[in-house]
């Protein structure tokens, strides 16, 4: 999304007129991706553009105050649970290669991919 930054008027006022419609856009692209059933692994997308606005509305704290807080805390939210979720496939990347196969190693898998369900259902309802 193209933001439409008027230098004639403050940051304050740009951010008001232009950071709503960005926060729209990215909850419309992020449950598109969530909707896609796509897995685990090819969620990173969506931690770096998650990334990328919570980093943008921090920017703008200083002159909005805590007008824009609620939606921080969210992304905050979101960001964490998707880093959840790469440790859960880097883990499981990394023990697949290690473990023997059997039990444990069963168990581990089953562990794992429970963890990412729940943090996926998470991430649904965000």
């Amino acid at each position: 999304m193209k933001v439409n930054w008027n230098e004639r008027v403050s940051a304050r006022e740009n951010a008001h007129r232009e950071l709503p419609s960005l926060i729209s856009s990215f909850y419309t692209k992020f449950h598109e991706e969530l909707a896609k059933d796509q897995p685990p692994a090819k969620l990173h997308t969506l931690r770096l553009a998650t990334k990328k606005l919570r980093y943008t509305l921090e920017l703008f704290r200083g002159c909005c105050g805590d007008e824009f807080e609620e939606a921080l805390e969210k992304l905050r939210n979101i960001q964490q649970v998707l880093g959840d979720l790469n440790d859960c496939v880097a883990a499981w990347t990394l023990l697949s290669k290690k473990l023997p196969r059997g039990s444990e190693r069963d168990r581990m898998k089953k562990y794992l991919d429970r963890r990412i369900k729940k943090l996926v259902k998470q991430l649904a309802a965000a």
